[in-house]
C-alpha cells in the first residue's frame, strides 16, 4: 500500500499556518451579521438569546420536552415502512429550526468576544479521504462565517507569475477590464476576483457551457451594482471579493494572502475516469481541458431527465454527484426531497398519487444515470479496475491501492482487511471507498505544497498562490488522462 502519512503531516502544517480574523472584514458585514441573528431567533420564536439557549437546555435534558417537539415519533422507529422515514411529518419544524440555528447562533455569539486580529492556529486532523477536521469552534467547518473572515497571519509573495500556464490564459481576457486602467499583474488579479463574483450567478443561466468571457462580464456588472438579494453566506463572501477589488481599483492595494476559496467542480466524475478511463471528447464536459465552464450537473440533467418540470439544477446536484460513490437511490432521495423542500415544495404536503409520481421520476432518472454516466464520460475499461478471484480472497487494485477482504467475519474479525459478510455490499462499499481514496491523492497533492484551508472539497488559497495551484491540479489530471490537458475551472 503506498505510503500515506497525510493525516500526521496535515496536522502539523496547519499549525504552522498562523490565522487572524480579521476585524476589517467583519466591520464590512457587521450590519448584515446583526441582522441575520435577529432573523435566525424571530425564526424560532425568541425574543432574545436567554430565551434561545433554555430551549436548546430542555432539548438536551428534558426529554418530555423534546418529546412533545415530536408528533408521532413511534413511527419513526418503524423500519419495515417503505417511505422516507426522516421525511414523515413526524418532525415538527421548530424542532429542526432548534437545532439547525444552533451553530448559527453560537458562531455570531464568538464574534463578540473581541477575538480578531489575534493569531491562532487551527488544529486538525485529516481522515482518509483527505478532509481536514477542525477541534475548534472557530473552525472553517463549524460554520461557514468564520471562513469568510479568516486571513492569513504571514505574508507571501507572487512567484513565477509571469511563467504560469494558468496566468498566461487568464491575462488573455485583460481587454475586458482595459476601463479600469490596470497594469499586468492588476489586471490578472482583477479578473481572477470578478470570476469570484460571477461564478455566483451563471448557475442560473440556460446553458451548461459559459464562456469565461461572460463570467467576468457577469462580474463586472455585478461589482458595479452591488444590488443582489443572495443569501447570507454568499452576501459574507462577495463582500469580501467587493472590498478587495475596491482596494485594487480605487486605492492602488493589493492583498496577496486573501483566502481565495475554490469548490471542485464535479470531482467525483473528474476522478471517476482515473478508474474506467477517460473518453477524450468528454474531457471538457467534466472541467478536466478547455478555457469555458461546464456546468457538469446541468449537462446530465438536460441530457438524461425525461420529465421537464422538475429540472432545476439544485433538485439533481446531490443525486449526480454521489453517483460515483455508489449512493443508493433510497438515500438520493432522501436529498432530493430535502432540494425540494429547500425551495418551498414539501413531499408531506403531496397527495398519494403526487408522491408515487416524484418517487417514479427521480427513481428513473436515478437509474438512468447510474447506467448512462458510464458510457457518456468514460470507456468502462475493465483493465483500470483490476478484480483478481482466487479461492475466497479477492483482491481489488486500483492505482497503487490494493484492498483484501474477506468473506468470514468471525474467523478473520481481528485483521484489517475489509470484512462485510454480503458481498454485493462489500464491492458497493469498496467502490466508494475507492473513490474517497482518490478524492484524497487530490487534496494530499496540494496540501504538501502549499498553505491552504481544506473544507472537504473547497480549497482556501492565497490569492498569490492561485496559478501555482492550478498549474499543480491540471499536471495531475494530464497525468490521469495521458495526455497534455489544461483548465481554468478546473475548480471553481
Amino acid at each position: 500500500m503506498e505510503d500515506f502519512p497525510i493525516s500526521y503531516n496535515s496536522v502539523i502544517r496547519a499549525n504552522q499556518i498562523g490565522f487572524i480574523l480579521s476585524e476589517e472584514l467583519y466591520n464590512i458585514n457587521i450590519h448584515i451579521i446583526n441582522n441575520y441573528k435577529i432573523r435566525l431567533l424571530d425564526e424560532i420564536k425568541c425574543t432574545h438569546l436567554n430565551e434561545y439557549f433554555d430551549k436548546i437546555k430542555k432539548i438536551c435534558k428534558d426529554y418530555d420536552y423534546t418529546y412533545n417537539l415530536l408528533i408521532g415519533k413511534e413511527k419513526m422507529d418503524d423500519t419495515k415502512c417503505a417511505d422516507i422515514l426522516i421525511l414523515h411529518k413526524s418532525i415538527k419544524k421548530e424542532y429542526i429550526e432548534l437545532v439547525s440555528h444552533f451553530q448559527k447562533i453560537v458562531s455570531i455569539q464568538i464574534l463578540y468576544r473581541n477575538i480578531f486580529n489575534m493569531v491562532f492556529y487551527l488544529p486538525c486532523f485529516s481522515d482518509n479521504r483527505g478532509r481536514q477536521y477542525y477541534s475548534t469552534l472557530v473552525s472553517p467547518t463549524f460554520y461557514i462565517l468564520f471562513r469568510y473572515l479568516y486571513k492569513f497571519s504571514t505574508n507571501k509573495e507572487f512567484l513565477n507569475l509571469e511563467k504560469s500556464i494558468f496566468y498566461t490564459k487568464i491575462i488573455k481576457y485583460k481587454i475586458i477590464v482595459s476601463k479600469f486602467n490596470l497594469n499586468e499583474k492588476k489586471s490578472y488579479i482583477a479578473i481572477i476576483l470578478f470570476i469570484e463574483i460571477g461564478k455566483f450567478f451563471i448557475k442560473d443561466s440556460n446553458n451548461y457551457i459559459i464562456k469565461t468571457e461572460d463570467i467576468i462580464r457577469v462580474g463586472i456588472e455585478k461589482y458595479e451594482k452591488k444590488t443582489e438579494i443572495l443569501e447570507f453566506e454568499d452576501i459574507l463572501y462577495l463582500n469580501k471579493i467587493y472590498y478587495l477589488l475596491d482596494e485594487l481599483i480605487l486605492s492602488d492595494k493589493i492583498d496577496n494572502n486573501s483566502l481565495i476559496f475554490k469548490d471542485a467542480t464535479a470531482s467525483g466524475l473528474q476522478n471517476y475516469g482515473i478508474i474506467l478511463g477517460y473518453k477524450n471528447e468528454y474531457l471538457e464536459f467534466l472541467n478536466i481541458n478547455g478555457n469555458d465552464w461546464c456546468d457538469t450537473y446541468k449537462y446530465i440533467i438536460e441530457r438524461f431527465l425525461k420529465d421537464k418540470r422538475w429540472v432545476k439544477r439544485k433538485y439533481w446536484k446531490s443525486t449526480i454527484m454521489t453517483i460515483p460513490y455508489n449512493a443508493t437511490w433510497f438515500s438520493c432521495f432522501i436529498k432530493f426531497i430535502e432540494a425540494l423542500r429547500k425551495d418551498g415544495i414539501e413531499y408531506n404536503t403531496m397527495n398519494k398519487e403526487e408522491q408515487i409520481s416524484i418517487k417514479n421520476i427521480h427513481k428513473d432518472f436515478y437509474n438512468t444515470i447510474k447506467k448512462e454516466i458510464k458510457k457518456e464520460f468514460y470507456h468502462e475499461n475493465i483493465n483500470n479496475l483490476k478484480i483478481f478471484k482466487y479461492n475466497e480472497w479477492k483482491t481489488v487494485s486500483i492505482d497503487d491501492y490494493k484492498v483484501n477482504y474477506k468473506k468470514n467475519r468471525d474467523k478473520y474479525r481481528n485483521t484489517l482487511y475489509m470484512l462485510i459478510e454480503d458481498e454485493k455490499a462489500t464491492q458497493r462499499a469498496l467502490e466508494a471507498n475507492n473513490m474517497h481514496y482518490l478524492d484524497a491523492k487530490l487534496v494530499k497533492y496540494i496540501i504538501r505544497e502549499f498553505d491552504i484551508i481544506s473544507v472537504h472539497d473547497c480549497f482556501g488559497i492565497r490569492l498569490c498562490e492561485l496559478h501555482l495551484i492550478m498549474d499543480k491540479i491540471n499536471k495531475y489530471y494530464s497525468k490521469q488522462t495521458k495526455q497534455k490537458t489544461y483548465s481554468i475551472h478546473i475548480i471553481i
